[in-house]
């Protein structure tokens, strides 16, 4: 008979791992605006897969909800400010627990794929891949539903001043994610296979990496090039913006503000003012106008 292969054990006890998973969520808000840390990507995303490796699904439903929780609480804290704490709590904590929920089959994914598929190649190739889908779809379902969806969480959001960002002409937003979460998994399988000697194991993980350089990676053809005024110019030049910004501040969760009165932002490149009237600035020297994702009653 066929020697039936052990279950990989958790690489971490289920309270370091719940506290390794809620680190790696406050290290994620790091890579997204405002700071805009993109290394914390790359850093984050391992040890939240970390804390997934053998994992049950009931360890691995705390871990991720460990994980969802300090991520959308940090996240979209700004929801807060307009909203109230009670729409930010709930929203936050519902994240969490869809989050929780899609951790499960990545977890069942690094306990039975070894299983089923021992040799070194599949784990350096199938199981990363499989990885990052599974977490590319849990973004997914988080960017659409429910009431279609919060995407405030995204990893490819968090390229945007990183080197990878060219790749989303290609490849997209969820593109882009899942090269990122390929690189943290196949980081991991280089690693946990212990065969730093043997060079063709490494290859998965150098071409994963070499892959997303963004000097070497140009824009998609069919990326329309820069026309007009503010075309070929210098990155330090000032970009003006006309923007349009509803009087959001003055809503709240209990008494929604059902008119959005007009607000219209004139951004010089060092401050930002707001009125009530358009701003006097001629439509040739506007580079691109912002507007809010309600529509404004006139």
């Amino acid at each position: 008979m066929p020697e039936r292969r052990a279950l990989p054990r958790p690489l971490l006890p289920l309270g370091v791992a719940t506290f390794v998973a809620a680190v790696a969520g406050f290290l994620l808000t790091l890579a997204f605006p405002a700071l805009s840390w993109w290394p914390m990507s790359f850093v984050a995303v391992p040890l939240a897969l970390l804390t997934l490796i053998g994992r049950r699904a009931w360890g691995a439903v705390l871990v991720g909800f460990a994980f969802g929780a300090v991520f959308f609480l940090v996240n979209v804290l700004f929801t807060a400010r307009y909203l109230g704490p009670v729409p930010w709590l709930a929203l936050s904590l519902f994240e969490a627990v869809l989050t929780a929920a899609a951790a499960v089959p990545i977890a069942l994914a690094y306990r039975w794929l070894p299983r089923v598929l021992p040799a070194v190649g599949a784990r350096l190739t199938l199981l990363p891949a499989l990885v990052a889908g599974l977490w590319v779809m849990r973004e997914e379902l988080l960017g659409t539903w429910p009431y279609g969806g919060f995407p405030w969480g995204r990893i490819g959001v968090t390229q945007v001043n990183g080197p990878t960002a060219p790749l989303a002409s290609w490849v997209g937003m969820s593109g882009l994610s899942f090269l990122v979460v390929l690189l943290g998994a196949a980081a991991i399988e280089y690693v946990r296979i212990r065969r730093f000697r043997d060079i063709r194991a490494a290859v998965p993980v150098v071409v994963v990496a070499v892959l997303p350089g963004g000097s070497a990676v140009p824009d998609h053809p069919g990326r329309k090039p820069a026309r007009g005024r503010g075309a070929g110019q210098r990155p330090d030049r000032v970009l003006r913006s006309a923007g349009a910004r509803g009087c959001a501040e003055r809503a709240s969760w209990r008494r929604p503000r059902r008119c959005w009165a007009r607000r219209w932002m004139c951004c010089s490149g060092r401050r930002a003012a707001s009125t009530r009237t358009r701003p006097r600035m001629p439509p040739r020297r506007r580079c691109w106008t912002i507007w809010p994702r309600r529509r404004m009653r006139r």
